[in-house]
């Protein structure tokens, strides 16, 4: 069976789509591979900063085990949101600048995933454990149906990935736009050359 499942990280591993891969690592120690120097070790969705991107960075993690009726794959993603009020450092009022992040909080709040304020920004993201059935083929000249199809399988684990992170994405792609929304507000307000609160004469 691990012959198969390096024949399908091969075939995942071909049709990444965005930021270089990182480096699978095998640990015995470990229940599910390690990842080096990269987010996805199968296939990318996004190019390099791409969590910054709307839709935020997604892809197919790793292979997590094979039967001999199917291969289970983790799904995942992140994205990074941004704090409305970070480019207006000391040109804020107290209590609209407050306001702001709370409101900008509320948003991210409602976002059903994980995350953290790192004191900048949001990081967000999730990770799905998924089964595909395998997808088979005639063997030639023997019985029908009984020879794994390593290609249509992968196709078949990249169909259901991208169908794991459409949620997420539309709800990281509707917080940017309320995230932005409010910088635009502030910007209008409190942009270079615009109301300040700061004192000139000290």
């Amino acid at each position: 069976m691990q012959q198969i499942i390096d024949e399908m990280y091969a075939a995942l591993r071909a049709r990444n789509e965005g930021r270089n891969l990182g480096k699978v690592v095998h640990d015995p120690d470990k229940e599910t591979p390690v990842i080096e120097s990269g987010c996805f070790g199968c296939v990318s969705f996004g190019w390099k900063d791409a969590d910054l991107d709307p839709h935020g960075c997604c892809g197919i993690r790793h292979i997590v085990a094979a039967t001999d009726e199917n291969i289970t794959i983790v799904v995942s993603g992140h994205k990074t949101l941004c704090d409305p009020t970070y480019e207006f450092p000391g040109d804020l009022p107290k209590d609209v600048e407050e306001s702001y992040q709370e409101s900008a909080h509320s948003v991210v709040c409602d976002i059903q995933c994980e995350g953290y304020w790192s004191g900048d920004d949001w990081s967000v993201s999730f990770e799905e454990t998924v089964s595909i059935h395998w997808v088979t083929k005639d063997a030639i000249g023997g019985p029908l149906g009984q020879v794994i199809d390593i290609d249509a399988t992968a196709n078949a684990a990249i169909k259901r990935a991208r169908e794991v992170c459409k949620p997420y994405q539309e709800a990281w792609a509707a917080a940017s736009a309320a995230l932005d929304e409010m910088y635009q507000e502030l910007e209008q307000k409190y942009g270079e050359g615009k109301e300040s609160t700061s004192n000139p004469t000290g």
